[in-house]
């Protein structure tokens, strides 16, 4: 039986998600930091 191939164009559509989303946190995470010194 011949496996079937995985597009690799499937598996890295949404990476720019996880980075996104990591920059946001981070960027959330700054302004909270900001806000409790203030």
């Amino acid at each position: 039986m011949a496996r079937k191939k995985k597009d690799p164009e499937h598996a890295n559509h949404e990476r720019w998600l996880v980075s996104y989303s990591d920059f946001i946190t981070l960027l959330f995470a700054f302004f909270v930091v900001m806000f409790a010194t203030s």
